[in-house]
């Protein structure tokens, strides 16, 4: 097996040139069935494939992702690759730094060895990305492969445009969908928080606690909480726990001391300077005008 060079490089070395594009469909194959697991390969230069309809799987460094319409694979030098038919999809094979004068006629592969560029623009992509603007992706690989028949200077540079164009949306849809799976991951924390309180809001437990309880720092856990509630989380418990002691008020006959024990309240007495901060009025205040605006019905 070859060895793969791993090398930095700046944003403004990205230089891409065209080794190869167009449309493939596993159904041109002869004597390949549905189903049929197409031989291994290796990745020598930077591939994508962007697929036109549902049907087969892709498999890459030995995971599996089944082919949806509009999604894409971005494949990096020295990976081991595979696939099962049906599929179809758009391909281009790229040399990113436009070392090379010409590219080798088959399979499409660059003459140089092979490199593993390491940028943040490309660390961002993942193996397998779905695509939202489908219909910008179609016509911009359809301008790169009528470009790329064309040898003319003003082609040469506007192929270049065009795959850079390609390269970029395929960078912002890797950033849209980070976003989303982070935005996705925060919601799923608060959501744990939130119901870790509602369940343990009777007990003596602290931001530490909860935050143990998502597997989150206390600070972010504050931070993200907060931003996603519009409350803190001893905030958020604090009013659980008036919410909780006010039913009790309002529904039995228990003694302060009772329901300040039964909503997680040190004392008596800290329950109702809350309560009376909360309401502005006592607890004994709260249930009388209660009483008065709702006087209970008496059934002849």
């Amino acid at each position: 097996m070859q060895e793969i060079k791993r090398r930095h490089i700046d944003t403004n070395e990205i230089n891409p040139m065209v080794l190869k594009v167009g449309f493939y469909e596993t159904s041109a194959l002869k004597n390949v069935a549905a189903g049929t697991k197409l031989p291994d390969r290796l990745i020598h230069d930077y591939e994508i494939n962007f697929f036109a309809r549902d049907g087969g799987i892709m498999i890459n460094e030995g995971r599996e992702y089944d082919i949806l319409k509009s999604c894409m694979t971005f494949r990096r030098p020295g990976q081991l690759c595979s696939s099962y038919t049906p599929y179809s999809c758009w391909f281009i094979y790229l040399d990113l730094t436009g070392g090379l004068k010409q590219p080798t006629t088959s399979p499409g592969w660059s003459v140089s060895p092979p490199e593993y560029l390491i940028n943040p623009l490309l660390d961002i992509i993942p193996d397998f990305l779905k695509i939202k603007n489908s219909a910008y992706m179609t016509e911009l690989f359809t301008a790169i492969k009528l470009l790329s028949v064309n040898k003319s200077d003003h082609a040469v540079m506007s192929l270049k445009i065009k795959v850079l164009e390609l390269l970029n949306l395929v960078a912002e849809e890797a950033e849209r969908q980070i976003t989303n799976d982070y935005s996705i991951k925060e919601n799923q924390i608060v959501t744990t928080a939130i119901n870790y309180i509602n369940d343990n809001f009777s007990k003596k437990i602290s931001l530490l606690d909860i935050s143990k309880t998502v597997n989150y720092s206390p600070v972010h856990l504050h931070r993200t909480f907060r931003r996603k509630t519009l409350m803190t989380p001893g905030e958020f418990l604090l009013q659980v726990r008036l919410d909780y002691a006010q039913h009790l008020l309002l529904n039995t006959d228990m003694k302060y001391s009772e329901i300040a024990l039964a909503s997680g309240f040190n004392t008596s007495a800290y329950f109702c300077y809350v309560f009376r901060k909360c309401h502005n009025m006592t607890p004994n205040e709260y249930k009388s005008a209660y009483l008065l605006s709702f006087p209970a019905v008496t059934v002849q």
